[in-house]
């Protein structure tokens, strides 16, 4: 009786409902309940998916740079994975996801062990692992999404969106990927091969660096001394929060010691 009820109401209250699934599967179940659910669902399964995608992906944003650098437009191709349908980016944005939660987990367990964190309290070590596990993801995403590009300049669009904080973020889960995870990470890097990966890692740290001496440096001094103390300091001493989209142009117009270890695109 009840599925008869929901069947017979209007399509904009059916499909509002379908989007307010908590997950596809409750909505894939939903919509075979009948042949006219079956039909709402399959003509209007974009607007469902975009709407139910953000609450089952962590660090949604991130995760759709990930899907639009995947299929970024390559040559005589339509794109790296020639997605098809709605279904199938959901499917590859999901398997992403898998990834990422896997490889946060590795992470957070090596992580938790060198801490050593015997006299936390219970809730305070769960509210900073899970803090720690969304700055893994996020910084996982972002780290996929500029080896995935496969380009010569490192994509001044997407950084400028970044703070300083997320740079060493995606710096530090990068090196870990790399080095510090063999057997996890076989196999497991997604659509970036692991040259891209090595030639990433050092970009980033090159760019890093030129970043960092332009925030220490209180003058116009370029003295050799002031340079070496800028370059060997603890980054995060430095303004975690200053945008990249201040200093991209600052390292453009100053030209510090890495340039030639990374170049910038335009847009």
């Amino acid at each position: 009786m009840a599925s008869n009820c929901l069947t017979n109401l209007a399509p904009e209250l059916i499909i509002q409902i379908l989007k307010s699934s908590d997950n596809f599967a409750d909505a894939t179940s939903l919509s075979v309940t009948s042949r006219r659910m079956f039909t709402i669902w399959k003509m209007n399964v974009d607007s469902i998916c975009e709407a139910i995608l953000p609450r089952v992906i962590d660090c949604f944003e991130q995760a759709r740079e990930l899907l639009a650098a995947q299929e970024r437009p390559r040559g005589e191709n339509d794109s790296v994975l020639g997605f098809q349908s709605a279904i199938d980016q959901v499917r590859w944005m999901l398997k992403g996801a898998d990834i990422a939660a896997e490889a946060a987990a590795v992470y957070l367990k090596h992580a938790t062990m060198c801490r050593k964190e015997t006299y936390t309290l219970p809730v305070e070590r769960e509210m900073s692992m899970q803090a720690d596990r969304t700055d893994f993801i996020r910084a996982h995403y972002r780290a996929t999404t500029l080896a995935t590009l496969e380009q010569e300049r490192l994509p001044s669009q997407i950084l400028s969106s970044w703070s300083m904080l997320d740079i060493e973020h995606v710096v530090e889960v990068t090196e870990w990927l790399i080095f510090g995870c063999f057997t996890f990470c076989d196999g497991r890097l997604q659509e970036a091969s692991q040259e891209n990966w090595l030639k990433l890692f050092d970009s980033m740290l090159c760019l890093r660096s030129d970043l960092h001496g332009l925030i220490i440096k209180p003058g116009e001094s370029t003295s050799m001394e002031e340079q070496v103390r800028a370059h060997s300091q603890d980054p995060y001493k430095f303004d975690k929060v200053a945008r990249l989209a201040d200093l991209l142009p600052l390292v453009r117009e100053k030209g510090t010691w890495y340039k030639n270890g990374y170049t910038l695109s335009e847009e």
